[in-house]
């Protein structure tokens, strides 16, 4: 068999490709063949996929994932005639079938069938007879496959891409990632972080509003780069303030230098600081959300971004119980992860990304924003 080249598949899929999606590679023939081909053309993907990676929104995400190889267990190397692998087949069509296939394996060797036994992992054929080992063969043949309807020829098939949803938390925390690492997604973060910090300053100091402030600007990129596979609509009770696919995000900002404790929760009123850390050591495992904590470093112009996984979020809380967190002075309804959590949480990060030369100290005065505003609407003094 000829390995034909993979431009016109790529290209095929280029323009129509949606982020979430993949390529559905087909193998209908034999294995060393069809590992030259997947290889082929997981390469050119890539390369393809690294030349658009900069900005390009519709190339975010890790190409491996992006390939999903189908093998139909059912197609035999020395048959590659086309056929259609259905989850169901009426019974006058699979009886049909079966006469053709004992036709067909009728006109080989003893040897060759117990060779195609062997291909098909069907056990039990030692001291067989011909006729004997052909009724195996049918009957393995008539089993149910348990795979989508698709048409395999005797050449690697593109099938039109689909929409495949994310399936583990890693894939999630990838997504997010990709997103955050993008340079088009970045420039528009730090205009929104610079007018969050312009709007929440007064006399030359930043106020606390400003957490929540830039917790929405963040959330702004992520919904505007990832459409409905994020929800932002998340009740102020939970731990969370993200959700993208099974991946629950809980978003920390903070103008501090690298390392500073972050709120680990806001307790209400009628909830006290200890029933709070109680709740937070003893929780189940569901309970505990991704960390994205996010420094602004606006004397060395810097946004340094870490992800830390739930699974390590659970264990520096397990371990640590109470050590874990500490309550500021002045403020009995916020808790912090201690400088000892936070040193451990920061060993342990999933990924790390550093935005530098940021200003954003170059907001537009609010003030004067909401002036041009009014005058805008025709509004004048």
């Amino acid at each position: 068999m000829t390995i034909q080249s993979p431009d016109n598949y790529i290209s095929r899929v280029r323009n129509g490709y949606k982020k979430g999606s993949k390529i559905l590679l087909i193998r209908s023939c034999g294995h060393n063949t069809v590992k030259q081909i997947e290889q082929l053309i997981c390469n050119k993907f890539k390369s393809e996929f690294e030349q658009h990676r900069d900005g390009h929104e519709h190339f975010i995400g890790c190409f491996k994932r992006m390939i999903q190889i189908i093998r139909p267990t059912n197609i035999s190397n020395r048959h590659l005639a086309t056929q259609k692998i259905e989850s169901s087949k009426n019974e006058s069509t699979s009886t049909n079938k079966t006469e053709v296939s004992k036709m067909n394996y009728s006109k080989m060797k003893k040897d060759e069938l117990k060779a195609l036994c062997k291909e098909r992992k069907i056990k039990g054929i030692t001291g067989k007879r011909k006729e004997e080992l052909i009724e195996m063969i049918t009957q393995k043949d008539s089993t149910p496959v348990s795979a989508p309807k698709i048409e395999a020829e005797t050449d690697v098939k593109v099938e039109p891409v689909v929409r495949v949803e994310m399936t583990t938390k890693l894939e999630d925390l990838e997504t997010l990632k990709s997103v955050l690492e993008n340079k088009e997604a970045q420039r528009g973060l730090i205009a929104l972080y610079t007018q969050s910090q312009s709007e929440c300053t007064r006399n030359g100091a930043c106020g606390m509003e400003v957490g929540m402030s830039r917790e929405k600007d963040q959330g702004a990129i992520l919904k505007h780069f990832l459409g409905s596979r994020i929800n932002l609509d998340i009740d102020n009770n939970l731990p969370e303030d993200y959700i993208i696919g099974k991946s629950k995000i809980s978003a920390k900002h903070s103008g501090s230098k690298v390392g500073s404790p972050v709120k680990a929760k806001w307790t209400s009123a009628d909830l006290s600081v200890k029933e709070a850390i109680d709740g937070m050591i003893n929780a189940e495992d569901s309970y505990y959300p991704d960390l994205l904590i996010t420094y602004l470093d606006t004397h060395s112009k810097k946004i340094t971004i870490f992800c830390i996984s739930s699974e390590e979020n659970k264990n520096v809380i397990k371990n640590l119980k109470n050590e874990a967190f500490t309550i500021p002075k002045g403020n009995s309804r916020g808790i912090e992860y201690s400088k000892k959590a936070m040193n451990e949480l920061l060993k342990k990060i999933y990924f790390k990304i550093e935005i530098c030369d940021v200003d954003l100290k170059s907001g537009i005065n609010p003030i004067e924003r909401r002036i041009e505003m009014l005058k805008s609407m025709g509004i004048n003094s």
